[in-house]
Order: C-alpha cells, then structure tokens, then sequence
C-alpha cells in the first residue's frame, strides 16, 4: 500500500482519489475548497485532509491537480521540503514543456518526476462532478525525467483502475498534439458562443437552440481560469493551430461564396471521414 498525496480535488483530482483509494492505497486530500475536501471525507474517497506541507512529507507519491501556473508553483515548493527518497511526484496539467522546465529541479536528487495528462474531463468542476470512471479508455499521456523512466510503470500500477491507456510521450510532442485536438477546439468553441452572441443578443436566451450548438459548444462552459493558464502557457502550439483552422475556414468562406458545390461536398465528406475513424477508438 502506498501513501498517495492529492493536491486538488476538483474534476480530475477527485476522480483520481476515487481510483487510488479503490487500488488499496492510502490516499491523503488537499484542496483550497473546503466543500471539496469535506465531500471528499464525508464519501471516503480520501483517508485525511492534511495541509500541503504535512502531506507532502508523508507520501510515497505526489500527484498535482491544479491548473498549470499552480502546479509550477508546487514544484518550487516541494523543491524546498525535505520529501521521502525515492518519492514519485506526477501531475495532470494540460501542458507539459513548462512543468517538466520546472520540474528539473529534481534532476540531482532521489525525486522522480512523470509528467501526466489524462484526456478526459468535463465542463463541470468540483468534487461531485469526479467518478471512477472518468478515465476509462481515454489516453493518459506519460512524460518521465530521464531519471523516471523507470518509474512509469510503477506510476501506472498505481492508476491501473483507472482503466486508462497510457502513452508515453516527449513534452514538446505533448503540447504539439494537445494544441490541436484540446486547446483549438476550445478556442474555436469560446469564439462561437461570443460570435452567437454579438450577431443574436438577449433573443438567444428564448430560443431553444437544439443538439448541434449545445453539443458543439459544451467545451465553452469550461473553467476560465484553468483555460486562461493554459492559453498562456501553449500559446505558439495554440496561436499554430489558430492560423491552420483561419486556413481551413477561409477555404470553406471560399466555396461557399463561390458556391461550388463539388468542392463542398468533398470538403465535407472528408470532414465525416475523419470524424467516424476517431470515433471507432
């Protein structure tokens, strides 16, 4: 049984509580919200609230839950506590170059630091939103220090029911893939509600808009401060993918205008194509 630190309790922090505790380990919750930690504690998907501190010299394993200028935070922080040898300290951010910068710290001591980024999640936020199965066949991305490459696996047995597939990546591959099929959806869904909004106004709000921009748009209702961080700290990737997706808008604009219905057609088509062979996975 290993003594599992968790530094925030929201969504993804909750829902790791819930699978760790289920794996037999001791697991020891941290949260700036006292509501999250008392429903933690109350359900028993945590054994003790302890401070940041406390907690962290007791844990065999750190996980950090926060958003990413958070987790950079805590690095530089539990670079100064004198944690267990051996400890393996994780985290969930969106974003890995600025993180694992941060967490070579660690590089000469007998910390081992595996960057982590499992991709699920949902618009809602909190303790209550979390479940056990959040992770199930979502890809949980592994990025180790050169010193904790054979930590992974040890990592993983410790996160195994959470029946997530772990893939083991390099940062910059991390923050390059994620910049396309996580942060420009969300740009692209924060932009539509703004737009819908500019052109509709208050008329918005009496209309029963249906499936398509409800389900198009669910990212938008998002944590704006988590997001903000992450626009900050991915923006060449993010600001990338914005002058491809302009690209593809602009061709669309394009056909449209000129109404080629040929060109239409097929630009559709292919978008199907695509969508329907993500979807098999």
């Amino acid at each position: 049984m290993k003594t599992v630190f968790i530094s925030g309790l929201g969504l993804i922090g909750s829902s790791l509580a819930r699978v760790i505790s289920k794996n037999g380990n001791y697991v020891i919750g941290f949260d700036p919200k006292i509501d999250n930690t008392n429903f933690m504690l109350r359900n028993k998907f945590i054994n003790a609230s302890l401070d940041f501190n406390t907690a962290a010299i007791q844990a065999d394993v750190i996980i950090l839950a926060g958003p990413v200028n958070v987790i950079i935070e805590q690095i530089n922080k539990l670079n100064q506590l004198n944690l267990k040898p051996g400890t393996i300290i994780s985290d969930v951010g969106s974003t890995k170059a600025s993180i694992m910068k941060a967490a070579s710290v660690f590089k000469a001591k007998q910390i081992y630091f595996i960057g982590g980024h499992p991709m699920a999640g949902s618009q809602l936020t909190g303790s209550q939103a979390g479940k056990l199965s959040l992770f199930k066949n979502a890809t949980y991305f592994m990025v180790p220090s050169e010193s904790a490459k054979d930590k992974v696996c040890e990592l993983e047995e410790i996160l195994a029911k959470s029946e997530a597939n772990f893939k083991t990546i390099s940062p910059n591959k991390h923050d390059q893939i994620v910049g396309n099929i996580s942060h420009l959806p969300h740009a692209i869904a924060f932009t539509l509600m703004n737009t819908i909004d500019q052109t509709i106004g208050k008329e918005l709000q009496d209309i029963n808009v249906g499936g398509g921009l409800l389900s198009t748009t669910r990212i938008a209702a998002a944590d704006a401060e988590m997001w903000n961080a992450i626009f900050q700290d991915n923006s060449q990737n993010i600001l990338h993918s914005i002058n491809e997706f302009e690209t593809e808008l602009k061709s669309l604009k394009k056909m449209i205008k000129n109404n080629d219905t040929n060109k239409l057609k097929h630009f559709m088509q292919h978008s199907q194509m695509i969508r329907k062979q993500i979807e098999k996975k």
